[in-house]
C-alpha cells in the first residue's frame, strides 16, 4: 500500500485504507456510543463504494462511460501537447 498522504487514511478499527475522509466516514455506520461499527466490504460495495486502482476504498464508483470519456480527453490533451512540442 502506498504511503498515507493528502486525505488518504486508514481506519484504526478495521485497518482498511480509504482514499478520503468522506469515504472513511461513509464506512462507519450506527449511532455514536451505541452501535457504531465499520461496514463490511460487501456492505460498502452495496452502498456504492469501490476500490480504486491503488487499492484504496472510495466513496463512490465512477461509471465506466465516464472513465472512458476521461481517458479519451486525457489522450487528446497528450496528443495536442505532443503536437505543440514539435512545432
Amino acid at each position: 500500500m502506498s504511503r498515507l498522504n493528502g486525505d488518504r487514511n486508514q481506519c484504526p478499527t478495521c485497518n482498511i485504507y480509504f482514499n478520503s475522509s468522506i469515504a472513511f466516514s461513509k464506512h462507519r455506520v450506527g449511532k455514536h456510543g451505541v452501535d457504531r461499527r465499520c461496514m463490511t466490504e460487501p456492505e460498502m460495495l452495496a452502498a456504492g463504494m469501490g476500490l480504486n486502482t491503488y487499492g484504496y476504498w472510495t466513496a463512490s464508483v465512477m461509471p465506466e462511460d465516464e472513465k472512458l470519456r476521461r481517458k479519451e480527453l486525457y489522450a487528446r490533451r497528450v496528443n495536442e501537447n505532443a503536437h505543440h512540442d514539435i512545432v
